[in-house]
């Protein structure tokens, strides 16, 4: 039995159980190793996400500032924008990301495309129905 994919144990427990099994089958040490290794890459995750929410706010801000500023052309705005992404490529994205997501015209075109999609679906029917009779 696969003990990774059991439920009904904490993390903890799991830890454990592999630990016997590994001293079972004499590769204790280097299993040690791997899971010493991926709680320290778990930490470091974490971190790089702890990080990553501290940053968004101001990122938010300087990205809405850079768009609502009506005293620069495109290209200035364009420019403030790529040293923004550069400068917080992460940030940068998951700001892109919320903002696309929050657009009311994409989520119009999500809502056409599936009203359009019922109705295709409506009208074959309606053909079949005619082709039957």
């Amino acid at each position: 039995m696969d003990i990774r994919r059991r439920w009904d144990l904490s993390l903890k427990e799991k830890r454990q159980k592999i630990l016997e099994w590994a001293e079972k089958n004499g590769i204790k040490e280097p299993v040690a190793e791997y899971l010493e290794k991926r709680k320290a890459e778990g930490k470091q995750q974490r971190k790089q996400f702890d990080e990553l929410l501290e940053n968004l706010p101001t990122v938010g801000k300087k990205y809405i500032s850079i768009w609502d500023d009506r005293n620069k052309t495109k290209a200035q705005k364009a420019a403030e924008m790529d040293k923004l992404r550069s400068e917080y490529k992460k940030e940068f994205k998951v700001v892109s990301y919320a903002l696309r997501i929050l657009d009311p015209r994409f989520r119009f075109r999500f809502q056409r495309f599936r009203r359009n999609e019922k109705r295709n679906k409506h009208s074959q029917l309606l053909k079949g129905k005619k082709n039957a009779a």
